[in-house]
C-alpha cells in the first residue's frame, strides 16, 4: 500500500520509474496505486501534479479517454507544471480529445504541444507531439 511517505521519501523522478515499470506488467494497479496518493491531503500540490500528468498517461494506455482528460486539465489547471511535464500533460490531453471524437480540440492541443516541445531540452516528447498533430 502506497501512503504520504513513500512519496513523500522519493522524489518525482523515482516515482516516475518506478510508476512507468510496474505499468507495462499491470497499468490497471498502477492506476489505482496513483488514485491512492492523489486522495492524500498530505501530498504538496507539485507533487499531486504531476501524478495526475502520469495519471492521464496510463488512462491513455487503459483506454479510458474521460480519465485522460479529467487528470490533464486538472493538471494543467494547477499551473505548477515545468517543462517537461507541461508538453507531456499536452500531449496525453490530445489523445483524450481524439478518442473522444473532438477532432477540432485534438488538432489545437497536439499543435500546441508541438510548440511547447520545440526546446532543445525536450526533443523526447517533440517526436511524439509532431505525431499527434500529423495524424490530426
Amino acid at each position: 500500500m502506497f501512503h504520504s511517505n513513500f512519496a513523500l521519501a522519493l522524489d518525482i523522478a523515482d516515482i516516475a520509474q518506478k510508476f512507468s515499470q510496474q505499468s507495462t506488467v499491470n497499468p490497471k494497479a498502477v492506476f489505482c496505486k496513483i488514485e491512492t496518493l492523489l486522495a492524500d491531503p498530505d501530498i504538496p500540490m507539485t507533487l499531486k501534479a504531476k501524478l495526475m500528468v502520469m495519471q492521464s498517461d496510463i488512462a491513455y494506455v487503459i483506454n479510458q479517454p474521460k480519465s485522460i482528460l479529467k487528470y490533464s486539465k486538472l493538471a494543467l489547471a494547477t499551473g505548477l507544471l515545468i517543462e517537461p511535464w507541461h508538453t507531456r500533460v499536452l500531449i496525453s490531453q490530445s489523445r483524450g480529445y481524439y478518442q473522444r471524437g473532438k477532432f477540432k480540440t485534438f488538432f489545437a492541443t497536439a499543435n500546441i504541444a508541438v510548440i511547447k516541445a520545440e526546446q532543445p531540452n525536450l526533443s523526447n516528447y517533440k517526436v511524439a507531439a509532431l505525431v499527434k498533430r500529423a495524424f490530426a
